[in-house]
C-alpha cells in the first residue's frame, strides 16, 4: 500500500494594542484571523481482510480527494480596571467559516463510497464577560459568562464524516 497526504494551512493574524482605552488601565485589543488548511490524500491499504461489527467487509481500505476549511474572524477583547480591587472583561468574536470536502473512501472491493461531496458554510460567534474582584492578596472571585466554539480540523474530519462547529 502507499500513503500520500500533504497538507498546507496559511494563517494571518494581525493584532492592535490600545492601552488606557476609555480607563486609566483600560486595554483593548482587536485582530482579524485568516486562516485556511488544504489537505490532500491518495492512499491505498493492501491485505486487509477486516470485518466490522455488521459482518461486512467494507473497512476503509484507501482514499482520494481534498479537504479544505478556511476561516476569517474578527474579534475584541477589553479589559477595564474599575478600582483597585474590581475589573471587568469583555470580548466579542464572530467567524465566517468555508468547509469544502471531496474525498472517496473504499473498500477491498473498490465499491463503497462513504463520503459524497460535503460542503458548509456560516458564521460562528463567541462572546464572554467577566467580573473579577480581589478579596485579598491571595483570595480573588470571579464571575463569568460565555460561549465559545470549536471547528474540526482537518484530521477530525478525515473520515466519512464531517463535523460542524462544536459550541
Amino acid at each position: 500500500g502507499f500513503i500520500n497526504n500533504p497538507s498546507h494551512t496559511n494563517t494571518f493574524s494581525p493584532r492592535l494594542k490600545f492601552e488606557n482605552f476609555l480607563t486609566k488601565g483600560g486595554r483593548l485589543i482587536v485582530g482579524y484571523d485568516w486562516r485556511e488548511y488544504k489537505k490532500t490524500t491518495n492512499s491505498n491499504k493492501t491485505s486487509s481482510n477486516s470485518i466490522d461489527s455488521y459482518g461486512v467487509n467494507n473497512v476503509y481500505e484507501g482514499s482520494i480527494g481534498t479537504q479544505i476549511f478556511g476561516s476569517k474572524a474578527l474579534y475584541a477583547r477589553a479589559s477595564f480596571d474599575l478600582n483597585e480591587i474590581d475589573s471587568l472583561v469583555v470580548g466579542i468574536r464572530r467567524q465566517n467559516y468555508h468547509q469544502d470536502s471531496n474525498t472517496y473512501y473504499f473498500d477491498t472491493t473498490n465499491t463503497g463510497n462513504f463520503m459524497s461531496p460535503f460542503t458548509a458554510s456560516g458564521i460562528a460567534s463567541a462572546y464572554e464577560i467577566q467580573y473579577n474582584r480581589s478579596l485579598s492578596d491571595s483570595a480573588k472571585i470571579y464571575f463569568r459568562d460565555s460561549r465559545n466554539f470549536r471547528f474540526a480540523n482537518l484530521d477530525d474530519n478525515a473520515s466519512y464524516l464531517n463535523l460542524f462547529p462544536q459550541t
